[in-house]
């Protein structure tokens, strides 16, 4: 809610500055939020997008074209909507190995909705370039090399919450303990890039510029767009500077090579990087 309440803020400041440049496309996600059907509270039979819900008192029957696969902007806001939640819940306590065991839910639960919608969101297709490796490389770089010299803020996260350690907690040498951190390093290598990626370089980007995203090329650069979009994404981190400027750097990458994928390929990059410095360095506060 405080992140909410602050983009809205954000984006009436940027309205009265820039003559309303995204405001149409604020109002237009806003209400699609707002005025999204409410099932649980429907008593006959209803229609949402191109699959038929029925509801009886407490049961719901859903079509094979389920809620994520029914437009484009769903297939790209589902995934990273459903992550967001699940992460909520997998740092709602530390006790035990619940959190954990939680991440590794999250990643299956994310593997699926990747190859769920994968027909929908064609754009996200793994490429491989040198302009990735280098960006993906650098964000690794000013993520941990930044991190001491600007102060935290804690809106989406609890600062004082213990690092995400699976060795404190299971032992140094717990074969299960290195499973937690395989799955990790992988599923956010691996299954993590592409859901951001498609929600925030292609989804959210585009479609502050026009409501019919789909239409706008990646290559078109529009710099209030570039700039909302790369603050959103970094207050959604700990390390809030160090997202800044990884989402302008990924959102030039898509910009600069027309396409999703090279953007992916540097936050896999980088999130493997991530990785293996905090296990070689001990430095468990990035989790």
């Amino acid at each position: 809610m405080i992140l909410c309440s602050s983009g809205m803020a954000i984006f009436s400041s940027f309205h009265s500055r820039f003559n309303g440049q995204l405001r149409p496309a604020v109002r237009a996600l806003a209400t699609r939020i707002l005025c999204f059907p409410r099932p649980w509270k429907q008593t006959t039979p209803f229609y949402l997008g191109h699959f038929l819900i029925i509801s009886d008192d407490s049961k719901l029957m859903l079509s094979k074209r389920n809620l994520l696969r029914a437009s484009s902007i769903h297939a790209r806001m589902g995934p990273y909507a459903v992550l967001l939640v699940l992460t909520v819940l997998q740092d709602s306590t530390t006790q035990g190995t619940f959190r954990f065991w939680m991440y590794f839910v999250k990643m299956l639960i994310g593997l699926w909705c990747i190859w769920d919608v994968r027909d929908l969101v064609p754009e996200a297709r793994w490429k491989l370039s040198w302009e990735a490796v280098l960006v993906g490389i650098l964000v690794c770089a000013l993520w941990v090399g930044l991190d001491p010299f600007y102060p935290k803020f804690n809106l989406l996260f609890k600062g004082d919450t213990e690092p995400w350690n699976p060795f404190k907690q299971l032992g140094q040498h717990s074969a299960l303990a290195w499973f937690f951190v395989a799955v990790r390093i992988f599923g956010s290598a691996l299954i993590v890039p592409p859901i951001e990626e498609a929600f925030y370089r292609s989804f959210l980007y585009r479609y502050f510029v026009r409501t019919d995203f789909e239409a706008m090329p990646f290559r078109q650069f529009h710099w209030l767009s570039w700039v909302v979009t790369s603050c959103i994404f970094g207050f959604s981190h700990y390390q809030w500077l160090g997202g800044i400027l990884c989402g302008l750097l990924y959102q030039g990458l898509v910009i600069h090579k027309n396409r999703l994928g090279d953007a992916m390929t540097a936050h896999g990059i980088t999130n493997f990087l991530l990785g293996v410095w905090i296990v070689w360095q001990n430095d468990w506060k990035f989790w």
